[in-house]
């Protein structure tokens, strides 16, 4: 498919490549490939909700599944083309290699701090008895590191919302934006905004609203933007989100 590409399109300006889930971590993985298969003069990748997190060795929590899959995936018989500045003993360093061979492409990367699919298949197989707080909590301490790195690569972006009661918090770019904001202040309400509209929201944005349209266009735009929300229940009792929740969820 990229050779056909490559082939059919002599000359290409920019190429976005993208996935989600599964697919955020091929995203990932599978840039410096086509990086090196199709011509392109400008390069971005957006990762939605598949982050390959730093795990150098046992101490890591996602070490265990880096190490399964590793075997399961015969991934040794891939990893011969990323760059070389990957080290196959660490899947997440994926993510500076990138930044090392294309320090003047975009990268970015979006998904949820309670995101209970994909912390799941990180932690769970190896770990059969933890607690949905338990599986949280790893998550929470990977997502640190992660974007811990993230923040010393400079061609780097992140949106990272807190909750989202749709998908388990699982993709942030897929199904609708709506509930994909992020909002770093966000608080409860003082006890004199509790007759804000609507009354049901107890939580409260008093500084500034990142939408996932406005932090795309950011991205593609060639701006450099991490925002992570704290804990909040916003989307939980936002009115609007609970409708398009049971309706998603039920076709889901």
């Amino acid at each position: 498919a990229m050779d056909y590409l490559n082939q059919r399109f002599s000359n290409i300006n920019k190429v976005l490549v993208t996935g989600y889930s599964a697919g955020g971590v091929a995203s990932n993985a599978l840039y410096h490939e086509i990086r090196q298969r199709i011509d392109f003069n400008d390069g971005y990748m957006l990762n939605d909700s598949g982050p390959l997190f730093p795990a150098p060795d046992s101490s890591f929590n996602s070490h265990a599944m880096h190490q399964q899959i590793q075997v399961a995936w015969d991934l040794p018989t891939v990893l011969d083309n990323m760059p070389l500045a990957f080290t196959p003993e660490d899947l997440g360093t994926a993510n500076s290699a990138l930044t090392a061979e294309y320090p003047n492409d975009q990268f970015a990367y979006t998904g949820y701090s309670t995101d209970f699919n994909f912390s799941r298949f990180s932690y769970e197989r190896v770990n059969p008895n933890l607690s949905e707080a338990e599986i949280l909590a790893k998550w929470q301490q990977d997502y640190d590191i992660y974007l811990a790195q993230l923040d010393n690569l400079p061609n780097w972006s992140y949106m990272v919302p807190w909750n989202r009661p749709l998908n388990d918090s699982h993709c942030s770019t897929i199904i609708t934006f709506i509930g994909s904001h992020a909002c770093p202040s966000v608080r409860k309400k003082r006890w004199w905004e509790r007759w804000e509209w609507p009354w049901e929201q107890s939580w409260k944005c008093p500084g500034t609203y990142y939408g996932m349209k406005e932090f795309l266009d950011a991205f593609v735009g060639g701006q450099i933007w991490r925002v992570e929300e704290p804990f909040n229940e916003f989307n939980k009792e936002d009115p609007g989100m609970s409708i398009i929740t049971d309706l998603a969820n039920t076709a889901l």
